[in-house]
């Protein structure tokens, strides 16, 4: 009698859990959408100041476009935090809680699916969101160098404002393709990256006191 008690006492706490951090996963994809909407909006405002007849100053048009993609940077660093955070949270579910559970499978059947249908489809939404962020940064970097250019064409001191604009670029790809890398690492691979540290987590868990 005491043992179905304790199995329907650790099944009601392990769909708890369960809830709970589908419910995190959800709320992440709708935190990633409300990022996008307002980083786009943000962006747009800054863009449309430097782009308006009331901003006369090419350096000032110029700061604006860098200031912009700053801000688009910080969109897409929280992009990237809350895919990880989702992608964290379904390994855990796979290795911590489905393996208990047999007829609640979803994240374990869902990467199966993912390995068989070769990544068709799978992530191409928020795929094509991080890239929408990397060609605002990209637009932004090109027309604030182009302000700057055009503001410092006729000074003496135009050869190093020329060498500050390769540093930044070069700033700029090296960001994109941090984030870029750390994005797949946490989506596209995220099995690779998050299951072998959770199963050793679990494996010291059931070590012997």
């Amino acid at each position: 009698m005491g043992m179905p008690q304790e199995q329907e006492r650790i099944l009601a706490e392990l769909m708890f859990e369960y809830e709970q951090l589908r419910q995190e996963i959800l709320q992440n994809d709708v935190l990633t959408l409300q990022i996008l909407g307002a980083t786009v909006l943000l962006v747009g405002t800054i863009m449309g100041i430097a782009f308006s007849e009331a901003v006369k100053s090419f350096a000032v048009k110029g700061v604006l476009f860098f200031i912009a993609e700053i801000v688009t940077f910080v969109g897409m660093l929280q992009h990237t935090d809350r895919g990880r955070s989702s992608f964290l949270i379904a390994s855990y579910l796979r290795i911590f809680t489905e393996d208990k559970m047999r007829n609640v499978q979803w994240e374990t059947r869902l990467a199966k699916f993912r390995k068989y249908s070769h990544g068709r489809g799978y992530g191409e939404f928020i795929s094509d969101q991080l890239w929408a962020y990397v060609f605002i940064v990209v637009a932004n970097f090109a027309l604030g160098s182009f302000q700057i250019l055009l503001d410092f064409q006729n000074s003496p001191l135009f050869s190093g404002v020329i060498s500050l604009l390769i540093l930044g670029l070069l700033v700029t790809f090296w960001l994109v393709q941090v984030i870029v890398r750390r994005y797949i690492e946490s989506v596209f691979r995220h099995q690779e990256s998050f299951d072998p540290i959770w199963r050793k987590v679990r494996d010291e868990e059931n070590e012997p006191q």
